[in-house]
């Protein structure tokens, strides 16, 4: 391939042929690179995801927030999710990164298991700044599902 390309561009067996031969190569080589990326696929509707949000994204100190989180794709009656873990992270201006976590066990027999699958928090935030945070639900086998995370801003009143 080298040699056509260096003859069909009439520039003969010279060094410079070879320097033109050897760039036209690694512009073809490099093609795929910059082809278009496969999107990856959707994703199952029906996969267990958590979803959270809150009831305000700012006001003025002191504001008080309803976090509210959901389980969806989960049957009801799985026992993978009788009194599921959950813990409340929230990543804050002063204390850096904590979380509250409550991890119950299920004493049910499983003709009685019922899945919890909408949590709340309610929370009065005092100091100014930013504050992020999220849901995480721990399954009986130790999976964890991650919320999307919710940032609220605590601004100083005047």
């Amino acid at each position: 391939m080298i040699c056509r390309v260096g003859i069909l561009t009439g520039l003969g067996n010279g060094a410079v042929s070879r320097t033109a031969a050897a760039a036209v190569v690694c512009m073809l080589c490099t093609l795929p690179v910059f082809a278009k990326k496969k999107e990856p696929p959707p994703e199952d509707p029906n996969k267990p995801r958590v979803t959270l949000d809150v009831s305000t994204h700012h006001g003025f100190s002191p504001v008080t927030i309803t976090l509210t989180g959901q389980l969806l794709g989960v049957d009801p009656s799985d026992p993978q999710y009788c009194h599921i873990g959950v813990e409340w992270e929230v990543t804050s201006p002063f204390a850096g990164k904590s979380s509250s976590k409550q991890d119950p066990r299920c004493l049910h027999p499983p003709e009685m298991v019922e899945a919890d699958r909408n949590f709340a928090k309610v929370v009065t935030l005092w100091r100014p700044g930013n504050y992020t945070w999220r849901l995480i639900l721990y399954r009986r086998d130790g999976e964890r599902l991650l919320s999307n995370t919710q940032e609220v801003r605590v601004l100083v009143p005047n």
